[in-house]
């Protein structure tokens, strides 16, 4: 179910050229592996401490991915990764409170 409602997201962005907001680019190209709520799974868990905490670093990781490691770069524009980024910080914010 999860898959089909990822596929259909992804299809619609690239046929229909409209441009996704930070959390559907981030249930795309992310919640696959570090969960739809940034906790974690086969990935890391993204709301605890993380090496790279800030924004900026945080840009890096995901335009470039981590060398040895199951995190690859994603496949998105500099405007793109800049809001994942920001959904990120965002579910980082709820979840400390």
């Amino acid at each position: 179910m999860m898959r089909t409602f990822l596929f259909l997201i992804a299809t619609v962005s690239l046929f229909a050229k409209v441009p996704l907001d930070g959390k559907k680019l981030y249930f795309v190209h992310c919640a696959g592996c570090h969960g739809p709520d940034g906790s974690g799974g086969t990935g890391a868990n993204l709301l605890g401490k993380l090496t790279y905490p800030s924004h900026a670093k945080m840009v890096g990781v995901v335009k470039h991915g981590i060398p040895g490691t199951a995190m690859s770069a994603a496949p998105l524009t500099d405007v793109e990764v800049n809001k994942v980024v920001a959904h990120v910080m965002t579910l980082r914010q709820k979840a400390k409170r």
